[in-house]
Parts: C-alpha cells; sequence; structure tokens
C-alpha cells in the first residue's frame, strides 16, 4: 500500500480522535511501524477461540465483531477509524471474537505484538500515540457499553421485569 494511504489513514485518526493530543506525523510514523492490508468483504481480520497476535487499526471500512453466545450470536458493526484486538495484544489472551470486512473492503494496519511491546514502551511521540490512542478506544468502548446497559435497565425496569439489572443481563446472555 502507498505512502498516501498511511498519510491518509494518520489524518482520519488524529480527526477522529483529537483527544489523543498526537498529529497526523506522530499518527503516520505509528502507523508506518505496522503492516498495512487491506480485507475483501466477507475476509476475516481475526477469528473467536484464536491466539491473538495481533492489534488491528482499522482505517478505512466496516468490521462486523460476532461473539458466539448460547442463543443467537451477538453481531455489532464497528466503523473505521478504531482499533481491534485490544485485550489479546496487552494480555494475550484469546480472540474474543471474529472480525469480518463487510459493505466492501476494509483497510487496517495490523500491528504484531513484538511491535507493538517495543511501540508500547517507547517514549518517543509513536509510543506516546499509541498509548493514548489506545487508552481513548477503550474509553468510548466502555462509555457505549455503560449507555447498552443503561437503556436495558431502563427497559427492564419500564416493562415490570422484577430486579431490572437481572433481567437486563439474563437478555443480555450474562
Amino acid at each position: 500500500m502507498s505512502t498516501e494511504a498511511l498519510r491518509v489513514g494518520a489524518q482520519t485518526l488524529a480527526g477522529a480522535y483529537p483527544e489523543v493530543g498526537a498529529n497526523a506525523e506522530e499518527l503516520l510514523s505509528l502507523l508506518r511501524a505496522c503492516r498495512l492490508r487491506s480485507y475483501a468483504e466477507g475476509e476475516d481480520l481475526c477469528v473467536e477461540g484464536e491466539p491473538s497476535q495481533q492489534l488491528y487499526i482499522v482505517l478505512e471500512g466496516a468490521v462486523q465483531v460476532e461473539r458466539a453466545n448460547d442463543g443467537a450470536p451477538i453481531r455489532i458493526e464497528v466503523r473505521a477509524p478504531t482499533l481491534l484486538g485490544t485485550m489479546g495484544i496487552v494480555d494475550r489472551s484469546r480472540r474474543t471474537a471474529t472480525c469480518t470486512a463487510i459493505r466492501g473492503t476494509a483497510l487496517a494496519a495490523t500491528m504484531d505484538r513484538d511491535v507493538f511491546r517495543t511501540l508500547i514502551r517507547g517514549t518517543d511521540g509513536r509510543g506516546i500515540a499509541l498509548r493514548r490512542l489506545m487508552l481513548t478506544v477503550l474509553t468510548r468502548q466502555l462509555i457505549d457499553g455503560n449507555d447498552r446497559l443503561r437503556t436495558l435497565v431502563a427497559s427492564a425496569d419500564r416493562h415490570g421485569e422484577g430486579d431490572p439489572l437481572r433481567s437486563a443481563l439474563l437478555r443480555a446472555g450474562r
């Protein structure tokens, strides 16, 4: 992939995550440490249960994140720019979901564990940008999860389903 694709990706990240405080050049330097890969529609970036070896910085496109569940699988759609695989790259856990490119091609910068470990420890602009980017993405995911949980609890409460938290968690498949 071209340097121009990386430059556009860096600008997209900077615009989508201004709280990271990184400029496009720092993010470009971070992306240059990655392998840029294009995923065709229907192609998996990663598969639930596999060992976690990479972090994915999705720069273009949309990805379906699907997790097995006792009943129907749980599916959400995420759009670029975002990070996928943050938990596994940090704690070496197995993949908790399958991530598949949808609605055309997805472009992702993939970072293997060795590069991640080097960059996350770094004191240069790349390391700082990576740490802030991960914290920002994880914080947004936590906020979104809390909002969904509030909605479930409020819905259960409105329908008089007893203990609203217990009902919401049961419906959520916990």
